[in-house]
């Protein structure tokens, strides 16, 4: 057996018995040992006194084991339990696993020898039920006071999914029309019979459809009715996308070259993503299903029992402990708990009603006391939902295995990405709005949406007039001579670190082109994707500023800027052109454009938004590699600094789609790119090179990883999540890196598509490259690397033949690459096919469009609460002065509530709160346009709001001694909103971070006044200097001087010393 194999080894007994505190007792010398040990035993050390055991052997051993694994000490456990908090949930549940018995507990406590003897696990819980007999039962109720919070939230979210879950069953949808398809179909089955004219059905009846075979065996009811509805949906998405020309016309308005069978399969192409979109439009039913009636309606009268019995132990503690630290914290708890499980259970039942209402609606006389469970429609739902997206997938891949119609291969593109083959895409393109305004979000306005798409008609019809210098606000001449730089620069590498254009007198512009290079180490510093944080010192702006999160930026692109920028005479260069007022241009090919995005980012930073420059720079690039991610290009957008980078790509350059695949993946690829690209390379150009497996490997990979890059973000685009694409992202990371600034798409035959949306960009980066075939890739392979060595051809195509697309109004993009539409939609739908674009991509280009349009909506429904903030703002200051005229200030008035006023003030803050707090989550979700958080109104109202309102937040959290258990105001429970709005004001107004604190006044004097002063003498200074400026200027209202405020009774109580000495102490007296 294999027990005879094994030997004694070197298993170290030692370092066992160290980390799980067990050591065999009573262990005797087996008889190998026996022998050679009874000579030493003599000499040996006498045996170390025999320890005391209580409990069972086994349970002593697990619990010196659970004890050896705790960080803390017998004393901190016991100051835990007397104060009722400082154990964590972890040292809690472990705690709790060695819970004596009751028969153990007396045991131990009735041991009258002495306790050094005892075992570890015995002397333990000897020491802590001496000190403290309930000790167990308080670790339980501490226990439960640390997972209260996750189980009720659990339950409010349970209702929540029940609630929403109803609402979606009664919103018409797909889901009734399918109900309504298979009602007909039944009806017309049962034609003649008792059962021909039926008003409804049972829903469980939904799981038979597919046991109906058609009469051949080859198809079920169910397919043939979903079928129907995926083509009666793609006939209406069809008819919408052509403005209503068709005018109820149908397969009459199809030119006549396109047959009937390209008709039905264009139909279904265009209705599928939206019937596969059903799970999404249900997706808290999906949810629902999966709740458990029983336990649902347990956990309330559960947690209403431990409650009960924490009560208990409260009362047993008795007076003589009623200050105690652990009956403080749990009465407080109690309160709480019960207060909230009351308006739980009334909304539990509110709900179960609603369940009930949305049961009786499905299946008339169905009722949830007959014993049936009242959660069974959404399970019956959840297996009907499943049924129809195993249809779908059927369908999707017979439409895959046929060949698509003329009209869909004339683009270019067949769909190889997942977001195209996925048998599972929910795409919901007809009610984008609900997935896009925030759930307290106002109505929109009727007339909004139809006078901005009039006005962003007018402004693309005259953008489509005007050449392309005209349209990105840059002479063409200007243009020319930074891509001839650039080219140039390029074949200067590495000699130079940029070339600075020798300007003529009297020219007005200064361009300064930065050349690439041609190491991978260039270009990825590190593994997956070479990204850094940003030099904040360097680029302050390049933040998100409510979140405080920095951007991402490529390290090897940030630090040859920085190293340049130490390095040469670029600062003195562009200093000189400032006095001589140049505008400067900065330029770059490949690798060369990521460092002139960061020279004029550098430039914006430092001579514009801090010395008001008035020439602002502009950055032209081409072919260039990302270079910062999406809190990056999010940064530009909101300082409005977007507008000044300008990047033409061609529709197969690999390079700037390189950085869309982590290094490790494309290496060797990657070499043998740069060995053609490079001047210097004896490779250079060399078609062996451009053929080689590994360039084709390498553009493969590429592509790939931009198809999971673009499919992720469409699917959050488009409301709606492919489970495939989400459980990969969950453990291979996707790259970071997002564009920014405008994207000029340069086709093969001389025109050009301006974007400036970056997430339209996204997807276009990948859509435009992607390969029609497989056998396209050897030529596209050996194309991809030309074009990007051929940017001046490019754009003297486009400058000459100036056919010139702008897409800023991507929800009318056309969805059918046919061009029977108007003169300017069939222009740009030609456009659109030169750039390959299939159906799908138009569908994740519009998707991106009605983001947009979504959060300038968004942007108009928070507006309209402006006046509502002021209108509240404006009567806390009327309670604030109502306070001042009895000489008692509004903070301390608020924290006593003693009169009508307070509580009016009271109910105003909170309401201010609410407001604020949607704008604030609005934010973090980036439901708002990116310029948000730098409009100049909301800066200030923010501001008026925060130093208000603030004030009354902290006299209510000192007021209900909320620091005692969850810690200081400033570290523990400041809100959000209140640190957004001081970040904005901060960055607004470039000041340092943290320096405009005066809203939290009161939460400093608070925590200082609780602490000796001579722990506190460098903070007390540091708040009387900030006070005495915050007064001046006007940001700290004069009552917190008034003999009976909080802050004149604890400062009257310093040391005499420093009060003579203070900055404050004339200003005191004066008072």
């Amino acid at each position: 057996m294999v027990w005879h194999e094994i030997t004694d080894g070197s298993f170290r007994f030692d370092l066992m018995e160290a980390l799980f505190g067990y050591a065999a007792q009573n262990q005797k010398p087996t008889e190998e040992r026996s022998i050679s040990s009874s000579n030493s035993s003599t000499a040996s050390s006498p045996a170390p006194p025999a320890q005391v055991f209580i409990l069972d052997p086994r349970k002593s051993q697990n619990t010196a084991i659970v004890l050896k694994s705790l960080a803390i000490s017998r004393k901190e456990i016991l100051d835990a339990l007397q104060e009722g908090h400082g154990l964590s949930a972890d040292d809690l549940e472990k705690l709790s696993k060695i819970s004596p018995t009751p028969e153990e507990a007396a045991k131990i406590l009735q041991f009258d020898g002495n306790p050094t003897k005892l075992a570890d696990a015995e002397s333990f819980l000897y020491h802590i039920l001496k000190s403290i007999p309930s000790a167990f039962i308080r670790l339980n109720a501490m226990l439960f006071r640390s997972s209260y919070d996750p189980d009720i939230l659990h339950l409010k979210e349970s209702l929540q999914t029940l609630e929403l879950s109803c609402k979606e069953l009664r919103t018409r949808g797909i889901f009734l029309k399918l109900l309504e398809a298979i009602l007909k179909a039944g009806n017309r089955m049962n034609a003649g019979t008792a059962r021909g004219n039926a008003q409804g059905f049972k829903l469980s009846a939904l799981q038979k459809l597919s046991y109906v075979k058609s009469t051949d065996g080859k198809t079920t009811l169910l397919h043939f009715v979903v079928e129907q509805v995926i083509r009666s949906e793609g006939k209406r998405c069809a008819n919408n996308t052509r403005n209503h020309e068709i005018s109820g016309k149908g397969d009459e308005c199809w030119d006549s070259k396109t047959t009937k069978e390209d008709v039905d399969k264009e139909y279904l192409m265009l209705g599928l993503p939206i019937v596969e979109g059903l799970s999404m439009e249900l997706s808290n039913v999906k949810k629902a299903a999966t709740t458990e009636y029983e336990n649902f309606m347990g956990m309330c009268p559960a947690l209403t029992m431990r409650i009960h019995d924490i009560r208990q132990l409260v009362s047993r503690c008795g007076s003589s402990n009623e200050r105690s630290g652990f009956v403080r914290e749990m009465k407080g708890f109690l309160e709480e708990c019960e207060e909230e499980l009351k308006v739980v259970r009334e909304e539990q039942a509110r709900v179960m009603q609603l369940v009930k209402r949305t049961t009786e609606y499905y299946q008339a006389g169905a009722s949830i006391d007959k014993g049936t469970d009242p959660f069974q429609l959404f399970g019956i739902v959840k297996d009907f939902l499943a049924m129809v997206d195993r249809v779908c997938i059927d369908i999707s891949k017979k439409l895959q295995k046929k060949p698509w119609p003329t009209a869909i291969t004339s683009a270019g593109s067949l769909p190889l990405s997942p977001l195209a083959l996925s048998p599972k895409t929910p795409v919901k393109l007809q009610n984008l709005q609900s997935h896009f305004v925030s759930w307290r979000s106002h109505p929109r306005p009727n007339n909004l949406i139809s006078e901005t798409q009039q006005k962003q008609k007018q402004k693309q019809k005259q953008k489509q007039k005007m050449a392309l210098g005209d349209t990105i606000g840059l002479k063409e001449e200007l243009i020319k001579k930074a891509c001839n730089l650039a080219m140039k620069a390029h074949l200067k590498s590495p000699e130079k670190a940029y070339i600075w254009e020798k300007t003529t007198r009297g020219s007005t512009e200064a361009v300064c082109a930065f050349p690439g290079t041609w190491a991978v180490t260039d270009w990825y510093s590190r593994t997956p994707f070479g990204a850094t944080k940003i030099n904040i010192a360097l680029f302050p702006s390049l933040k998100s500023i409510g979140i405080d999160e920095l951007a991402l930026v490529n390290e090897a692109f940030s630090s040859r800027f920085e190293q340049l920028l130490c390095n040469s005479q670029l600062e003195r260069e562009v200093e000189k052109a400032l006095s001589d007022r140049k505008q400067i241009v900065f330029a770059g090919h490949s690798s060369g454009g990521p460092i002139a995005s960061l020279a004029t980012i550098w430039f914006l930073e430092k001579y514009v938004r801090t010395n008001n420059y008035q020439k602002p720079p502009y950055c032209v690039t081409f072919g260039s590699p990302l270079a910062g991610d999406g809190i990056f290009s999010h940064a530009l957008r909101r300082e409005n600094w977007a507008r000044y980078f300008i990047h033409f790509v061609t529709r197969h350059d690999i390079v700037p789609r390189v950085m869309f695949s982590p290094l490790s993946s494309i290496e060797a690829g990657m070499q043998q790119i740069l060995l053609y690209t490079s001047s210097k390379s004896p490779y250079f150009q060399n078609e062996s090179i451009g053929n080689s497996s590994a360039a084709t490997s390498c553009f493969m990979v590429v592509m790939r990883n931009a198809s999971a890059v673009a499919s992720h973000a469409a699917c959050h685009l488009m409301g709606c999540t492919n489970l495939l694409l989400e459980t990969v992202s969950s453990f291979i990371e996707l790259s970071p890196y997002r564009p920014f600034g405008t994207y000029i798409f340069c086709t093969a035959n001389g025109k050009s598509v301006i974007l400036q949306n970056p997430d339209a960009i996204l997807q276009l980066l990948f859509y435009s490259a992607q390969l029609s075939s497989e056998t396209e890739i050897a030529h596209v392979v050996y194309r991809s690397l030309n074009d990007n060595l051929s940017y001046e051809n490019h754009l003297q195509d486009c400058l000459e033949m100036q056919n010139v697309a702008h897409l800023n109004n991507l929800v009318e993009l056309p969805l059918s690459s046919h061009a029977n539409t108007n003169n300017e939609a069939a222009k740009l739908n030609t456009v659109l096919n030169d750039l390959g674009l299939s159906s799908r991509a138009r569908l994740c280009l519009r998707a991106a469009g009605e983001l947009e349009r979504q959060k300038i909506q968004n942007q108009v429904n928070i507006d309209s609460n402006r006046d509502s903030i002021r209108k509240g703002l404006n009567e806390i200051q009327a309670y604030q002065t109502k306070c001042e005229v009895r000489k008692v200030g509004y903070y301390d008035a608020f924290k006593l509530q003693k009169d009508i006023n307070d509580f009016n003030a009271n109910v105003k803050r909170l309401e201010l709160a609410g407001i604020w707090d949607e704008i604030i989550e609005m934010l973090k979700r980036y439901e708002l346009p990116d310029g948000f958080e730098a409009r100049k109104e909301w800066i200030e109202l923010g501001t008026m709001f925060r130093r208000l309102v603030e004030p009354l937040d902290i006299a209510n959290y000192y007021r209900h001694l909320k620091n005692e258990d969850t810690g200081p105001y400033m570290i523990r429970a400041r809100p959000k909103r209140y640190r957004f709005t001081q970040r904005w004001l901060e960055h607004a107004e470039k000041m340092q971070a943290g320096s405009s604190s005066e809203s939290c006044f009161w939460a400093e004097v608070e925590e200082l006044r609780a602490k000796p002063f001579e722990e506190m003498k460098e903070k007390v200074v540091s708040l009387e200097r900030r006070t005495l400026k915050w007064i001046h200027d006007g940001h700290l209202s004069s009552d917190v001087l008034f003999d009976e405020s909080t802050f004149c009774k604890w400062w009257r109580y310093l040391p005499p010393k420093h009060q003579s000495e203070s900055c404050i102490a004339r200003l005191m007296n004066k008072f």
